[in-house]
């Protein structure tokens, strides 16, 4: 009944002479007409109001539970282990995309300088927002900032990459090596890498079987 009586209203910029009569709400000349349209007028009225709590209420429930995902933030921490000596710093380079990466850390969201102890560091990005990253670590040894390679680009310090990817020539890729943050923390485990070691076993293997 209201549903079909406040679709029958208009604004009374709109009202014309063939407008709806709206008669019925002169005081009714009987005592029983009276009291029936009281009754009809307080009914009406509570299902007006209560319409309108629970609609104002659905509109509340809705932006509370709202997901926010662009407020979602976490910090990622690092352990890295496997440094070779305790000479130098650790530099991990984080980053939001594949610009830059992994040795243009100008690029990078953010870069932190570790010390190093007892051949570990750690590394905390804080507050970062919810998304896909990759880490780059360096051990730099001569504090110089970057890695330092041989005339043929072979690297001579330590290395490491998050999602540790598979590669043998060149630079590895960023949607290889990314990882992805939904929660308040993540943690990473990176081991280091050395060329120089590599080159060292492979040097010691030739003179052994040349000494045969």
């Amino acid at each position: 009944m209201m549903a079909i009586f406040m679709s029958r209203i208009k604004s009374p910029m709109y009202l014309s002479d063939r407008s709806i009569d709206l008669s019925f709400w002169k005081k009714p000349a009987n005592s029983k007409e009276l009291i029936s349209f009281k009754v009809f007028r307080h009914i009406l009225i509570s299902a007006i109001f209560l319409a309108s709590v629970i609609t104002s209420g659905c509109h509340y429930k809705a932006h509370q539970t709202a997901p926010n995902s662009f407020s979602e933030k976490g910090d990622i921490h690092i352990k890295i282990s496997g440094l070779r000596n305790d000479r130098g710093q650790v530099i991990a380079s984080l980053f939001a995309n594949d610009k830059g990466f992994p040795t243009e850390v100008d690029l990078s969201l953010l870069t932190i300088h570790k010390d190093i102890q007892e051949g570990k560091a750690e590394v905390l990005f804080r507050d970062i927002p919810y998304g896909y990253y990759a880490v780059c670590i360096l051990h730099d040894e001569n504090l110089d900032g970057e890695m330092k390679t041989t005339l043929l680009g072979t690297p001579l310090e330590g290395f490491s990459f998050s999602g540790q990817p598979d590669y043998f020539l060149g630079r590895p890729r960023f949607k290889d090596s990314r990882f992805i943050l939904i929660s308040s923390e993540r943690e990473l485990e990176l081991s280091m890498r050395y060329e120089t070691g590599r080159m060292d076993r492979q040097k010691a293997s030739r003179s052994k079987k040349l000494a045969i």
